[in-house]
């Protein structure tokens, strides 16, 4: 299976559970529903859950029916300089053998301007234009493709940028922070998870 065929499959069962995490006009995950599971608590199909945390990094799962694996990605909030969130990312592995490894979707509020793309950089490297494939009610969404160099960059950096414009007022960059703290046991916990 190709990748834009695989990453519209896990984007497609994503968004379909994305309205019990409802990204609000300002990107932000509402808090109370994403269930925070204890040993004792059960999540119910359909459910979207925090199984685990490094650091900045978070692994967010929805359960499935039983007898199926419950998909896991890795999730984290971006923030502007005044603390404001403005942006969710998810990234997922892929095992398609070809040179992209994982994808990534970074959510954005609807009233970015879709034409300026997305402006992405580790570390202040190189810059990496993506563009944007849709908007629903939650957000405006990029699909991203990871290659082996680019998680390698993501597991050495300190921090990455998301550059967006308002649609309101063009001129408007807004820089969206994203902390690399954790990601390399977070992804690493991934990959043990899906070859469970």
């Amino acid at each position: 299976m190709d990748f834009k065929k695989k990453f519209c499959l896990v984007l497609i069962y994503f968004l379909t559970s994305i309205s019990q995490f409802s990204v609000p006009s300002h990107a932000a995950e509402s808090s109370n529903t994403v269930k925070k599971l204890s040993k004792n608590s059960v999540a119910l199909v359909g459910d979207t859950y925090f199984l685990a945390q490094y650091d900045d990094w978070s692994i967010k799962c929805i359960k499935a029916p039983d007898g199926q694996t419950d998909p896991c990605q890795l999730y984290q909030q971006l923030f502007d300089i005044n603390s404001n969130p403005v942006a969710d990312i998810h990234i997922f592995i892929l095992s398609d053998g070809g040179n992209t490894q994982a994808g990534a979707s970074l959510m954005t509020p609807l009233e970015t301007l879709l034409t300026e793309n997305i402006l992405f950089s580790i570390d202040n490297g190189p810059i990496k234009i993506y563009e944007f494939s849709f908007c629903n009610v939650s957000g405006c969404v990029a699909r991203m493709r990871l290659t082996q160099d680019d998680l390698s960059n993501l597991k050495l950096g300190n921090w990455a940028q998301a550059k967006i414009y308002s649609a309101r007022n063009p001129n408007l960059e807004v820089t969206a922070s994203l902390s690399l703290k954790g990601f390399t046991a977070a992804l690493k916990s991934l990959n043990k998870i899906i070859l469970e």
